[in-house]
């Protein structure tokens, strides 16, 4: 699937609307062009409730299944979504959006150990909502960070997010963030914005950012819990 192919009037290559429905990638590419870095590969929309977007091991050419020279590769406005994460390089804000949602999860490191990497921004964002998963994942070398549960499409601001925006009870476990030794770009690993609270991050193996590999910008980072996470460098004491 290309950009080349026409765009839906929600500005997507593909638009999920109905609820229920199942998206199997099967080892197909959805590419964008150049016109397209201010649109999105897949956007599931708020009726598409109980959605899954499937990804798959098959490698039809090198790196296998990929979503690729968009803005967004796959946003999620509908509750109860799963997406098993295919290999998301090179969008422009993020490779996952959670934007308002309930009970999404987010699981699976892609083809090749790949998933949502090397993107302009943020490998997985979730803005506002709660109750959303990141489990079993990998992510690297994304512009700001590989997981950020907060507002800004710039990064942490130290300011809290408004409180439709601020996120609260996530869970991001099982994920990895970089091989250990390698050399790592992106300035954060995981990150929790002021504001996004009751959230928790635990046995994560997150190594080699410039800045923090664990960031939590609440003071005594409030009521999120960091446990059995293996890092390098934190910005607060109240990480473990």
């Amino acid at each position: 699937m290309s950009g080349l192919q026409g765009l839906t009037s929600l500005n997507a290559c593909i638009d999920i609307t109905a609820e229920h429905s199942k998206l199997f990638l099967n080892g197909h590419s959805v590419e964008g062009i150049e016109q397209d870095f201010d649109a999105t590969a897949i956007h599931v929309l708020s009726t598409a409730r109980y959605t899954m977007i499937e990804g798959s091991t098959a490698t039809p050419r090198a790196g296998g299944q990929i979503i690729a020279g968009w803005k967004i590769g796959i946003q999620s406005d509908a509750d109860n979504v799963f997406i098993d994460l295919p290999n998301i390089p090179g969008v422009i804000t993020a490779g996952i959006l959670l934007n308002h949602t309930y009970n999404n999860r987010v699981s699976g490191a892609g083809p090749n150990g790949v998933g949502a990497s090397n993107n302009g921004t943020y490998g997985v964002w979730i803005v506002g909502g709660n109750s959303n998963q990141v489990n079993a994942g990998y992510s690297q070398d994304n512009g700001i960070a590989a997981v950020y549960v907060g507002c800004s499409s710039t990064g942490p601001t130290g300011t809290p997010c408004l409180p439709g925006q601020a996120s609260s009870g996530k869970v991001i476990y099982n994920y990895r963030i970089a091989s250990p030794g390698s050399q790592q770009f992106q300035p954060y690993g995981i990150v929790l914005e002021a504001g996004s609270v009751r959230n928790t991050v635990i046995n994560t193996t997150v190594s080699g950012d410039n800045l923090f590999d664990l960031y939590d910008g609440n003071p005594g980072c409030a009521d999120n819990f960091w446990r059995v996470n293996k890092f390098t460098l934190a910005n607060q004491n109240c990480i473990h």
